[in-house]
């Protein structure tokens, strides 16, 4: 059975109506059954226009009726065949599509094309064939173009994406190693290799690596780095000061140097003594132990020596004649305690010198430092191996009285009995001697806080290295047995005095003490004071309206002050040490009633 096509869209699908047209489910247009033409369907005869389908794509088109008989080529697919002639049949089986169901009829012009289906015979629909689209070459061309270019520019893309992506790690990581190394922390065992440091000049990015066309559909290679010539480079920066090793913590500090500190005892007689600090020093072949001259000029009856650990601890003592006193300056305020009789028996102890700063140093303004000593508390309560920790509050300081000396003041607190001890820098070096505090000012009522002095090393390398800098041992035994004084004796007063004070109180060096006292008009005051182990000590006393009325120095043996009382009410009397060492003073003070 030959297979009928529609003549306007090249379906096969179809039926006939009442007349026996061919009316096409796909498209609804309806081919005439009289036509007799190959391959031409009648539109519009008054226009002498026909209606073509090419045998080969089923493309219609219009021809006018002169091209019948004629060959012709089709506008899509390209090819060739006759109008009405039997070429355009041969595909079909000798019927045409176009023909209708009876062949041989004469040629008719085709009514109008019906814009609406005509209903099949009883009234039945058949369902809508789908239409089957030919894509025709140039089509397909346009589209296959338009694809590659599609994949073109999506491959640009991801390239240029890489080389970005790849250019920002690499100055990530150029960031990164121009970063210091924290001192805490230990570089990875990997990255041992130098930090790169970025040029002056930015960079200029690599362009994005063409494919490889040996390779094809290989990933694109990583963009290498540019490379910068080593003039380029700026200069290379020195290690920063946080990778300088970290000092030792204060307590390992301390159990350290602890033991190099030791506690002096010195005894002036059988009842009277005293005790300082001082530290293990070794210049050339010989030990010694550094103090101050105040510690020593009162061990007229010899001195002793206890090395303690860091928790108080005895390792070992040592007292005279094995240590001895070889020199005392006679421009500072420093001492020399020989202990080459007992290196042996320290270096068992494991009890070493301790290192000093050079002669000329000078410690920062604000650096830290500390004080080890044994300050005492009275009653001959002593505190050993005390701890103290402060900063460096000044350098250089000179004080008017005690020319030519210079001291480091400190933060760090020292009392009686850390007189001679080593202030420490965190390098674990002596940078100062201990030597005095000032508690007060010349306002009595004022109190001071953190004015504590150390000697400038200089002082002790100067001693250390020039002898002749010293008292001779013949004036050193002179000094020594100068404060080896008898007994007090009583001050006078007359037998009708009125005692209104008396007291034996020890003072500080650098100290004073205050009494006060009531006493009335047109008595007379007597004021004595008797020094002992020091050489004099300063009385002044103040009215009830805070005036000076009377200021004077007392010795061993001189007489009392005496001054008359001018108006009834509370007195008070300040009684000030001068010295470097602690003064042990016999006060007295009386009224006696004057004469009319």
């Amino acid at each position: 059975m030959a297979v009928r096509r529609c003549g306007y869209c090249g379906a096969t699908r179809g039926s006939t109506n009442a007349r026996g047209d061919w009316v096409c489910y796909a498209c609804g247009q309806v081919t005439v059954a009289d036509s007799s033409l190959a391959g031409v369907t009648a539109s519009g005869s008054e226009s002498g226009n026909l209606r073509v389908t090419c045998p080969q794509c089923g493309s219609p088109f219009r021809a006018p009726t002169s091209l019948v008989g004629r060959t012709v080529r089709c506008k899509l697919c390209r090819t060739e065949f006759t109008v009405g002639g039997p070429a355009s049949e041969g595909d079909f089986g000798g019927v045409n599509p176009a023909a209708g169901f009876r062949q041989g009829l004469p040629a008719s012009p085709l009514p109008p094309t019906v814009a609406a289906p005509v209903p099949v015979p009883g009234g039945m629909v058949p369902p809508p064939v789908p239409v089957k689209r030919s894509f025709h070459k140039e089509t397909v061309l346009i589209l296959s173009l338009g694809g590659v270019l599609t994949v073109a520019a999506l491959a640009v893309v991801l390239v240029v994406a890489i080389a970005l992506r790849s250019a920002s790690s690499s100055r990530s990581e150029a960031r990164l190693d121009s970063q210091p190394t924290p001192a805490n922390r230990t570089p990875s065992p990997q990255n041992t290799e130098e930090p790169r440091t970025e040029p002056a000049t930015k960079p200029v990015p690599a362009p994005p690596p063409s494919p490889n066309p040996s390779a094809p559909g290989s990933p694109p290679a990583p963009a290498k780095p540019v490379e910068v010539a080593p003039d380029q480079l700026p200069p290379t920066k020195p290690p920063s000061s946080d990778l300088a090793p970290k000092p030792p913590e204060l307590r390992q500090l301390f159990a350290e140097l602890a033991p190099s500190v030791p506690l002096i005892s010195v005894r002036l007689d059988a009842q009277r003594g005293g005790h300082g600090t001082g530290f293990v020093v070794q210049h050339r072949d010989d030990w010694y132990v550094a103090t101050n001259n105040h510690v020593v000029e009162v061990a007229a009856s010899g001195l002793e020596l206890f090395f303690l650990d860091g928790k108080g601890k005895l390792l070992c003592r040592a007292a005279s004649p094995r240590v001895r006193i070889a020199r005392m300056s006679r421009e500072a305020d420093v001492a020399l305690i020989a202990c080459n009789d007992i290196a042996a028996e320290l270096a068992r102890h494991n009890i070493r010198p301790v290192r000093l700063a050079p002669r000329d140093y000078q410690p920062a303004v604000g650096e830290k430092v500390f004080a080890i000593g044994h300050p005492g508390v009275g009653k001959g309560e002593i505190l050993p191996q005390t701890l103290t920790e402060g900063i460096v509050s000044g350098v250089g300081r000179r004080l008017q009285e005690l020319e030519p000396m210079r001291f480091i003041q400190t933060t760090a607190s020292v009392n009686p009995g850390n007189s001679g001890g080593p202030l420490f820098d965190f390098q674990g070096q002596v940078v100062g001697i201990n030597t005095l505090v000032i508690r007060r000012s010349g306002n009595r009522d004022v109190n001071l806080e953190g004015l504590n002095f150390a000697l400038e090393i200089r002082h002790l390398h100067d001693l250390l290295n020039n002898a002749n800098l010293s008292y001779n041992e013949r004036e050193i035994q002179e000094m020594l047995q100068r404060r080896l004084r008898p007994p007090a004796k009583p001050i006078p007063l007359q037998p009708a005095a009125r005692k209104v004070l008396e007291r034996q109180v020890v003072i500080g060096p650098f100290q004073q003490q205050r009494f006060t006292f009531q006493l009335r008009a047109g008595e007379v005051c007597v004021l004595g004071a008797q020094p002992l182990a020091v050489d004099a000590v300063v009385l002044t006393l103040y009215s009830p309206s805070n005036q000076r009325v009377v200021q004077g120095v007392q010795t061993f043996d001189n007489a009392p002050l005496v001054w008359e009382v001018p108006a009834n009410g509370q007195y008070t009397l300040w009684v000030a040490n001068p010295n470097f060492a602690p003064a042990e003073v016999r006060l007295v003070v009386g009224a006696v009633r004057s004469p009319d």
